[in-house]
Parts: structure tokens; sequence; C-alpha cells
């Protein structure tokens, strides 16, 4: 009995062994663990465009067998190993990173979801967000913005109006570029529905920064322009341009330094009234002065600037004295015998390189006492042809006739080889005295065509209806001929038809103003008959249509008011389809631009219209001030357009600033007909 008992027990402890040592082995289901400890990665923000972004590490804790891992949107690294995003097992201890490709756009959030076991997290990486902004320069917007990682190019995108689409503005910028500098034609601008926005991209799209406005910067990017030596009385503000607005004159003929020729000493104000000429250039996206030029030999009350034009290239520049007293009336003559008072002469400089040096000294060859030649000057784009008027001169039909005071003539030069020779003197085949030919004059692009304004033309010889006129004048070879007479459709007494006069690059379409006419009408087109507002001023084109000359538009100021003289100066770019005309006597307090034009709190300070052409139906576009408009600044006084219309340049005589030079500033009114210039 004891024996079986014995192997009972033996066999009941073998099994309890054999039990607990399977229990201790390992392989059990109820003990493993794959629930990880929860686990979190860092998101990322302003971040660049398409790039992969890894995450901080996370290290696997909490498990204690084999557990599963999957990602979604992006792929994950064990241990430093090769990212994938095939599900795999990781294991306690192991070391995770995630990776995610960025969004192209900016400002957009792109997500990854790593899961383990149970536990999960989502890497957040957002890319940047960046903002255009500008700022004013001198007839310049400049735009900037931060540099974009993975940005490989940059787009500007400009809305032109508020119906527009956005379109790019220039080329391309490299993916290095963190501005741009956009030269701005403000007086054709829309500053109240133009938008701006910047697109970066990336090789597969491009996304947008919000838009911006550059109404804020309108009135400071208009180019300030002041005399070096500014000073009270020397009514800066005669004006010419470049065919690329690369290069400006400004003459100042009240000017008082007895400095001699180029780039001399400024400061010395021995000579009154002799008169200076201010050569600005743009070089490399900045203005700067190039040259201060005098007469070789200047004299007090020469008036040396009074008239200026410049080539098309800007190579040369031509500058009216008509106060000048020389009686040598030849080319390169003797200036210094001043027993012609008034006679008047004209300097012509050339231009090589950075360097200016007076080229010609010319005097009409039958010039007098009182001609006062070089009151106005035009040199042909092509810079080979010069016409000059003597508005005091008093020959009717053959020179030195003296049979019609103050009658007036032209003098037409050409270029022949590096000097110029007098072609022909140019007289009205109607001349009449005190008619004034040659207040206003224009010639065409190839020299072959010259149109002359004698304001003071009295209609039918009554010198109680002294209406105006301007006459068409055409060259076959060297001779000149009347080849038309320009009339007003709405001629009266004191009009003064013919004052200013700008012809287009081709010769077919010539704007001409007149100052005093008296019309109550408005805009393009309007009521011609009612002659209440005595010197309202207006403007009229005309066109050569079939060998006829033909007045195809009559503009007056949309604001026009009595005394505001539109008309008093025109300009016209160089395929007709932008006019800009001046009112001196206008007298709205309004700045720079879309100002209150009735508010007539500013006598006489001046205003620019710009009307466009489209399809040939003409519009005003623009109601164009100073930015510092004061009482009496004459702004206006002297206009001068581009080639292309994108640039105007506007002279104020009379402005009362003490600033000097480029972008001085405006507000000390201490220094009264200083003058001033400004650039649009």
């Amino acid at each position: 009995m004891n024996k079986y008992k014995h192997i009972i027990f033996q066999s009941l402890f073998i099994f309890v062994i054999a039990t607990n040592l399977s229990g201790c082995n390992g392989t059990s289901s109820d003990d493993e663990d794959t629930s990880p400890d929860s686990f979190s990665f860092t998101d990322e923000d302003d971040v660049g465009l398409a790039e992969t972004i890894v995450s901080d590490a996370i290290e696997i804790s909490g498990i204690n067998a084999a557990t599963a891992i999957s990602i979604e949107g992006g792929e994950y690294s064990i241990n430093g190993a090769t990212f994938t995003d095939e599900e795999d097992e990781v294991y306690n201890g192991d070391v995770i990173r995630v990776r995610v490709l960025s969004s192209d756009d900016l400002s957009t959030e792109t997500e990854t979801t790593l899961t383990i076991g149970d536990e999960e997290d989502t890497f957040t990486v957002e890319t940047v967000d960046i903002a255009l902004t500008a700022r004013d320069g001198f007839k310049t917007i400049e735009f900037s913005w931060p540099s974009v990682s993975g940005a490989t190019e940059y787009r500007l995108m400009e809305k032109q109006d508020e119906n527009a689409e956005f379109l790019q503005k220039g080329r391309e910028l490299s993916s290095a570029a963190v501005g741009y500098t956009m030269d701005v034609a403000i007086h054709k601008h829309d500053w109240l529905g133009a938008e701006y926005r910047l697109e970066a991209c990336t090789a597969s799209s491009c996304s947008s920064t919000d838009e911006i406005s550059l109404y804020n910067y309108m009135r400071r990017s208009i180019g300030y322009i002041k005399a070096t030596n500014s000073e009270e009385n020397d009514q800066f503000g005669i004006v010419a341009m470049s065919a690329d607005a690369k290069t400006i004159a400004v003459g100042a003929p009240a000017e008082d330094s007895s400095s001699l020729g180029v780039n001399r000493d400024d400061g010395d104000n021995s000579m009154s009234g002799s008169g200076a000429v201010y050569v600005y250039v743009k070089d490399d996206d900045a203005w700067r002065l190039q040259a201060y030029i005098k007469a070789s030999l200047p004299d007090e009350g020469d008036g040396f600037g009074s008239s200026v034009s410049l080539s098309s290239d800007g190579n040369t520049l031509v500058v009216g004295a008509p106060f000048e007293d020389s009686s040598d009336f030849t080319i390169n003559g003797d200036t210094l015998d001043n027993n012609a008072q008034d006679s008047g002469a004209v300097y012509v400089f050339e231009r090589f390189g950075d360097v200016w040096f007076e080229h010609n000294y010319l005097k009409a060859n039958l010039g007098n006492v009182g001609d006062l030649f070089g009151s106005k000057v035009s040199i042909s784009p092509f810079g080979a042809t010069l016409a000059i008027s003597a508005p005091g001169n008093d020959d009717a039909l053959t020179p030195q006739d003296g049979a019609a005071p103050d009658s007036g003539a032209v003098y037409l030069f050409k270029r022949d080889g590096d000097n110029w020779q007098q072609m022909t003197q140019l007289n009205a085949d109607d001349a009449q005295s005190g008619a004034g030919f040659g207040s206003g004059l224009s010639l065409a692009a190839n020299g072959n065509r010259l149109v002359v304004g004698a304001r003071y033309f009295a209609s039918e010889g009554d010198p109680a209806v002294m209406s105006g006129k301007a006459y068409v004048f055409d060259r076959s070879d060297d001779t000149w001929q009347q080849s038309a007479e320009l009339l007003p459709s709405n001629a009266h007494e004191g009009m003064q038809f013919g004052a200013t006069i700008a012809l287009a690059a081709s010769g077919n379409v010539a704007v001409i103003g007149a100052p005093g006419e008296k019309s109550n009408g408005f805009g393009v087109n309007g009521d011609q008959q009612d002659l209440s507002a005595a010197e309202s001023g207006a403007a009229y084109i005309f066109a050569l249509s079939n060998d006829n000359w033909l007045q195809t538009t009559y503009l007056k100021a949309s604001n026009s008011d009595a005394g505001d003289r539109f008309g008093s100066a025109v300009a016209v770019s160089a395929d007709a389809d932008l006019i800009a005309v001046s009112a001196i006597g206008e007298s709205s307090a309004a700045q720079a631009l879309h100002g209150n034009v009735y508010d007539n709190s500013s006598t006489d300070a001046g205003a620019v219209y710009v009307f466009s052409s489209e399809n040939a139906v003409w519009g005003q576009l623009s109601y164009v001030k100073s930015p510092n408009t004061d009482p009496g600044d004459r702004f206006g006084s002297s206009l001068a357009l581009d080639a292309s219309g994108d640039a105007l340049l506007v002279g104020a005589p009379n402005e009362q600033s003490n600033a000097t030079g480029l972008s001085g500033s405006q507000s000390n009114n201490t220094a009264n007909k200083a003058g001033a210039a400004y650039l649009y």
C-alpha cells in the first residue's frame, strides 16, 4: 500500500514541477504587452516650400513584444535606417523619426500620422507665411519680401485696375531675390484700383501672398527736384527730357552765379539773372546731378536757361538765352560784344560719356536788338535739325526789312558734321506787328516738319481780335515752305492760340494751347460758344489726313475756371496717344493725384491734365498736382513727356521751398520763386 502511495505522490510532484516550468518559459499570451507609452512629435512652422522636413526623434517604451508600426502621409525611420512608408514592427527602445514633404503653397499645413500599436501622433508642418511690402522711391515703388527656402523663383503680379486680372510684372525673379524696384508712371497709374501680390514658385506650382495697394505711397513717390544751389528768385523749372526718360534738363533763367562753363563753382551770386541749367541722369535705377551748366561767358540778365531742349538720346542739349546782348551775329562769334541788347543767343552742348562741353554758340545771322532769339528752342529728336524762335524780330516779308515790329521769326539750323549751320529764316507770310511768331514751336522727329505759333496774331488784321494762329512748314532737301495754317474752331479775341505747341514724332499730330481762351465748356469736345470764362484756356488737337490738317479734338479742363489758363504748356508722347496740358492759374489746394478739384483755396498753384486716346477717342486720364501745392507756384509752367508717355516732367518756377538737390524737404517755404521740378 505504501508502495503505491509513493508512486502516486512521485507522479504528482513531477506534474506540478512540469506545470511550473511551463509557466516560466515566456510563451504565455496572457502577459505580452504591445501597447507603448504615449509619444508626441514637435510640430514645425515657418518651413520652406516643397522641402522634406524630418521630425525630432522619439524612443519607444512600454512594450515587451514586437509591435506593429504604420504611417499615413509620410515616411518613418527605425534606428536611423532608410525611411519607408511600409508597415513593420518595432521593439522596446527603438528610436523613430518621421518625415513629410512640405506644401508648395505658402502658409499651408501638411500632416503625417504615425501609429505604433494602439498609440498614434500627428507630425504637422506649416510653410512660411510671408507678406509683400512696399515703400516709395524717386518715381519708383520698392517692393520687398523675406526669402523663402525652397522657392525656385518669384513673380511680382499686378492687377492694373479693379476690373483687370493679375498679370506678371516684368521677368521672373531668382530664388535669391528679396526685392524689386518698379518704375511707376505716376500720372498714368490707377492708384485707387491697382493691386500687387508676390508669387513664390517651386518646380510644380506657385502660391501668392495677400494683395497690397500702393495708394499710400503715391504722393511720396513723385520725384522732387531742386537746384543744388537753389535760392530765392532763381526760377528753376524750365524742363526737357530725353526719349528714354533717363536724362532731364532743368533751366533756372534767373540764377545768379558768375561761374563759367560746366561743373564750376555754383555759390558765387555776383551775376544776377545770368541763368543756369542742371542736367540729371538715371544710373542703375538711381538719379543724380550730372552737370551744372553755365554759358561760357555769362552776363547779367542773359536769362540762360529760359528755354531748353534735348535730343532723343539725351546727348545734345540746346539752351536759349533770349536776353543775351552780343552784336556778333555769327556762329561761335564774339560773346563779349554787348552792343545788341536782348538780341538773344543759343548754346549747344554735347555729352561724351559723363562729360558735357559747350559745342556751339549760335546767333541769328541777321539778328537785331530786341529779337529775343532763343525764347523757344526745339531740337528734332534725331538731333540733326534745330529750330529757334525770335518773337521780337521786326521783319515782315524779307529779312531786316523792319516793317513789322515784334512780328517774330524762326531760324532753322542743321547739323553739318560737328557743327551747326543756319539754313533759313522763317517769317509768317501774313506777318503782323506784335503777332509774336515763334511764341510756340515744335519739330517732328525727322526734322522735316515744323509747327510755329503766333499767339498774338489778329484775325483780319484787327488788333482787338488777337486770337492767334499756327503755321505748318515742311522741308524738301534744305528748302522750307509754309504748307498750312491752323486756326481754332472757336477763334475769339485774346485766346492766344499758338502760345504752346507739341508735335508728335511722326509730325502728323499737333497739340496747340490757347491759354487765353474763354469758353465755359468742360472736358473733351464740350461747349465752345459760351465765352463767359475769361482765360479759362483750351487746347486743340490737329491731325493730318489726306494732306489736309483737321481739328479733331477740343480739350478743356474737367474743372475749368476763369483764369486757369489751361493750355499754358502742352506735351505729347511719340505715338500721340498721350497728351499733357497744364493750367498754371488753376487754384485747387489738392496734392498729387485724385484730389479735390473744386477747392479753389490755393490761387495760381497750377495743375496738369493728362489725356489718353483709345481708338481715336480722347478722355481725361488724370488730374495732376504737385505733392506740395502752394499758392502762386505756377506748377505746369513747363512740361515734358518721354517717348512712351510713361514719364512726365513738370516745372514750377515759382515754387518756394528752400530745399536743395533731390528728394529734399518740401515744407519750408522761405525761398520765394526758387522753383522746382517734379518727375511723375
